[in-house]
């Protein structure tokens, strides 16, 4: 997974050539999936309207839910950390309505027998103030939180902040951990592994020379 920001503001074809499919496909070689997870900075520059055609987008949105074993996947897309009347869009975008549908799509797929049914359910998303902190009143990520605590959220993973985090759990409020990796210079970043069985994500924090952080067992939990 490629938890977003990983092209920082797009200029060209060449950026995302270089930045995300040249490293990918050497990386992984055809043997292991991908998703693609998109960050705020994906969403600017003139370039991010033909980011679509290099990144397969099931429904032709940049969220999406699957299943993998014992886990369902879910990934979000938190839009941009900047209101659409910023000026550094000049009203060329509309996330509001955006975010909404977005958020209409979550309430039906929490609900759905798929999430219900899967021993684990770890969601993905960019930007993980929009479930840390209360939004703006009249913000559609307010919806974010309470969606993920109603659907028993077990694991949600994030970025943005490019400062290697967990944020623990707080019960009966927000019932999961978020996992936040770190920056983008070698000595920062991290790879978040997780390790699904039937009763227990194994999840561990990792440098990018594979050293350990930090460990954790999340247990399967009754719904």
């Amino acid at each position: 997974v490629l938890n977003g920001d990983v092209l920082a503001d797009p200029p060209s074809d060449a950026a995302a050539i270089g930045c995300l499919l040249t490293p990918a496909g050497d990386t992984l070689g055809g043997l292991r999936s991908l998703l693609f997870v998109r960050g705020n900075h994906e969403t600017r520059n003139v370039w991010a309207r033909h980011l679509p055609e290099y990144v397969e987008l099931p429904g032709g949105n940049y969220y999406q839910a699957f299943t993998r074993g014992p886990v369902r996947v879910v990934a979000l897309d938190t839009g941009e950390e900047k209101p659409d009347t910023s000026n550094e869009y000049f009203g060329l975008v509309d996330f509001d309505a955006y975010l909404k549908k977005e958020m209409d799509w979550l309430e039906t797929e929490i609900h759905s027998e798929a999430f219900m049914s899967a021993p684990f359910r770890v969601v993905f998303m960019h930007i993980p103030r929009s479930v840390e902190a209360a939004p703006a009143p009249g913000d559609p990520r307010g919806r974010f939180a309470a969606l993920l605590q109603e659907g028993k959220t077990d694991l949600l993973v994030c970025g943005h902040t490019h400062s290697q985090e967990i944020v623990e759990a707080v019960p009966g409020v927000r019932d999961y951990p978020i996992f936040i990796g770190g920056g983008n210079k070698p000595d920062v970043a991290t790879v978040i592994r997780i390790d699904a069985s039937e009763n227990a994500l194994d999840v561990r924090v990792l440098r990018a020379d594979g050293g350990a952080i930090s460990a954790r067992t999340i247990s399967r939990r009754g719904r």
